[in-house]
């Protein structure tokens, strides 16, 4: 069985390095008040007595025992699954790096903060009349630090109302940021304040603030009851739809998006089902699919959005295209291509940079030239980030005369990305040592009146130099100056 082991450094008026306190709790049964939710599995070690009240919590995530002692391995069974595990309550400052081991699942690093969190959260706790003044004169204005204050609340599960109504007197803009009020909407979750929750999400759908995935924190997911687990997320959708709006919009999309990061695709199919059936909804869906490399699931996917007449769009198919690529499945990334042409969905930009980029990776350059000249018969203007795909192509076969003349023709095609390309080419010589020919090109560029980027000039400059070609780096200096002051 692991033994946690936390170290708090955090202190009443600040951080004081010369202290730290280290809990161990190793079997579960010396903890009480265990729960399992989307914030992680909290203990609160009720034994433990510390010194002042500057330690606003004792324990945070341990490992599991006894009859959840599966549940907790499943739910932790990797290190991405752990860090998605921390994500929804926990902000990144509060726990810059938290890593659980395979072995004995440690969380290490507990994160320190340059204000005192805890003297912020004694005075929220307290809920004394002067709570206001006294908030007031901590002089309170960073975004890190009140999300940090939020998560913390809710891992003490502390009413956050009456600090979320001054923060909107005293910072009242960031009262407009999604995951400030998202992690109160989680707060009256986690407190089971369901009138507080809609009276709050109302507000924010008059002013048309979307929810993030911290606002459904307090869900209690990954539980051995599903059937609990679906009866809070209906609940959650019925007041989503009561108060609708941007909250509902965005809520149920976070909240797929929530659930689909815990690879609980199931619930997240729920939601879609007694929610609505949207392709952006699928397309999250599709997303995390690509991700693990379900290319079978990824298919059935398809079929199932066409047999509920939610036909997939470009942005499904390019997260399907993209995962084939990226596995080295370039050629069933074709046939998907040619299947979506099929099906009447028309490939943006992003379809043609993503086939130009691989095509080009694996050293098919004259299908990246086909998708190329396909794109451009679309009418979709091609990006400095495709050029540089067919750029980098070339470099990476050690065709630099095909780069030259690629940049060449496609500057005279397309000028508004012309420096740009110069620049690519420079830079990339200059990372082969191929100096004399990055001189080379940025001197072409100044005699077609085009603007080296300036840090690529000086890497130019500076690497002639080190090999005692000044002579080199004077002349191009001078020219770089005559055309910048002209």
């Amino acid at each position: 069985m692991g033994i946690l082991k936390i170290c708090q450094k955090l202190r009443y008026g600040g951080l004081n390095l010369s202290y730290s306190h280290c809990i161990s709790l190793s079997p579960i049964s010396y903890a009480t008040n265990c729960t399992i939710c989307s914030t992680g599995y909290t203990l609160i070690n009720q034994s433990y007595k510390p010194k002042s009240s500057n330690y606003y919590f004792s324990s945070i995530i341990s490992n599991g025992s006894n009859s959840n002692s599966q549940t907790f391995k499943n739910l932790l069974g990797s290190a991405e699954c752990s860090r998605q595990f921390l994500r929804y309550n926990f902000s990144s400052k509060l726990f810059s790096s938290c890593c659980i081991d395979s072995s004995a699942k440690t969380v290490r690093n507990l994160a320190k903060n340059e204000a005192s969190i805890g003297f912020i959260i004694d005075v929220i706790k307290g809920d004394s009349n002067d709570m206001e003044f006294r908030l007031n004169s901590i002089g309170l204005n960073q975004e890190k630090l009140i999300l940090e204050i939020l998560c913390s609340l809710n891992i003490l599960k502390v009413p956050a109302l009456r600090f979320f109504a001054w923060l909107k007197v005293a910072h009242s803009n960031y009262c407009k940021n999604a995951n400030v009020c998202s992690l109160v909407v989680a707060n009256c979750g986690l407190l089971g304040d369901s009138a507080g929750m809609l009276k709050l999400l109302k507000g924010f759908r008059d002013k048309q603030i979307c929810l993030s995935e911290k606002a459904f924190g307090f869900l209690p997911i990954l539980s051995t009851n599903i059937e609990a687990d679906m009866i809070s997320i209906a609940e959650v959708i019925e007041i989503l739809n009561e108060v609708g709006g941007s909250c509902r919009n965005s809520g149920i999309h976070s909240l797929v998006e929530m659930l689909c990061s815990f690879n609980a695709l199931d619930l997240a199919k729920y939601v879609i089902e007694i929610s609505e059936r949207k392709v952006s909804y699928y397309n999250v869906l599709m997303k995390y699919l690509c991700i693990r490399g379900e290319f079978e699931n990824a298919r059935n996917l398809f079929e199932e959005m066409r047999g509920v007449r939610c036909d997939p769009d470009c942005k499904t198919y390019n997260y399907f295209i993209s995962s084939l690529c990226k596995q080295g499945s370039i050629d069933e990334a074709f046939s998907v291509f040619r299947e979506m042409i099929s099906k009447a969905c028309s490939p943006n930009l992003i379809t043609f940079e993503i086939l130009i980029y691989f095509a080009c990776r694996y050293g098919r350059s004259d299908q990246a030239v086909m998708f190329y000249d396909l794109m451009v018969s679309s009418n979709v203007k091609p990006r400095l980030s495709t050029h540089y795909a067919f750029i980098r192509g070339y470099f990476s076969s050690q065709r630099f005369k095909e780069a030259y003349r690629y940049v060449v023709d496609a500057s005279a095609f397309d000028k508004c990305t012309a420096q740009g390309m110069y620049n690519v080419l420079a830079s990339l010589h200059i990372n082969d040592g191929n100096l004399f020919v990055a001189h080379n090109v940025l001197l072409e560029m100044l005699e077609k009146g085009l603007k080296p980027k300036h840090s690529i000039f000086l890497r130019a400059t500076k690497c002639l130099r080190k090999i005692g070609k000044a002579n080199f780096a004077d002349n191009l200096n001078a020219l770089y100056g005559s055309r910048s002051s002209g």
